[in-house]
C-alpha cells in the first residue's frame, strides 16, 4: 500500500461549508451540498489563487467539493478532472451522526469504525490519487476534504493539522535546504 506521495509541489483547498458543517455532522460519502456560505467562500477564494499559475483543477466527486471546483474554476478556465481516489473517507455507522464534543475533529479521521474505511485504506487511496494526478508539468489545484487534507499532513509527517473551508494551501516538497514538507496557508 502507497503511503508517500509525489515530491510535487501543489495547492489544496477543502470544500466550502455545508449545512452539515454548521450542524456538526459527519459527513463521509453523504453527498450534501455547499450552503450559501460555502457558495461565497468557494467565491472569496478566487482572488487567491487567481495569480498563483494552476494549470489544472482536480476534484473528489462529492457534489460540495466539485460544485467549489466548478466555482473556482469559472474564473480560472483551466480542465476540471474528477478523481474518485479524493472522496471523503467512508465512515460507515457514524455518517450523519452528531460529532462527540469531546472527540477531537482529527480523531475521527484515526478512529476504526463499523463498517467504514479502515484509516490505512483511506491512507493508502489518497495517496494512490496524489500518484496518479501529481506532475511536475502542471500547477495543480485539488479541491477536497478534510479527511484528505488529515490524509496528505500525515502522510508528510505534520500531525494534529486541520483544515478549514475554503483556504487554499501550498504544500512544497522537501528541497536540498529543506528537509522536510511546508505547508503554507495562503488566507
Amino acid at each position: 500500500m502507497k503511503k508517500t506521495i509525489p515530491l510535487v509541489p501543489f495547492y489544496f483547498i477543502r470544500h466550502g461549508q455545508t449545512d452539515w458543517n454548521l450542524e456538526e455532522r459527519i459527513q463521509g460519502w453523504t453527498d450534501i451540498p455547499l450552503n450559501e456560505t460555502g457558495h461565497a467562500q468557494a467565491r472569496s477564494s478566487i482572488s487567491t489563487l487567481s495569480e498563483k499559475g494552476i494549470t489544472r483543477i482536480v476534484s473528489s466527486p462529492l457534489i460540495r467539493a466539485h460544485k467549489t471546483a466548478e466555482i473556482i474554476n469559472e474564473h480560472l478556465g483551466v480542465p476540471l478532472q474528477v478523481v474518485e481516489g479524493f472522496k471523503e473517507r467512508f465512515v460507515g455507522v457514524l455518517e450523519g451522526t452528531i460529532k462527540d464534543s469531546s472527540i477531537k475533529a482529527t480523531d475521527y479521521y484515526k478512529m476504526v469504525v463499523e463498517k467504514g474505511e479502515h484509516p490505512d485504506e483511506f491512507k493508502a487511496r489518497i495517496a494512490s490519487a496524489l500518484h496518479e494526478i501529481l506532475d511536475p508539468g502542471h500547477t495543480t489545484l485539488i479541491v477536497a476534504h478534510g479527511g484528505v487534507y488529515w490524509a496528505i499532513m500525515e502522510m508528510i509527517g505534520f500531525k494534529e493539522q486541520r483544515s478549514h473551508n475554503c483556504v487554499p494551501y501550498l504544500f512544497v516538497p522537501p528541497a536540498e535546504n529543506q528537509p522536510s514538507w511546508t505547508v503554507h496557508p495562503l488566507d
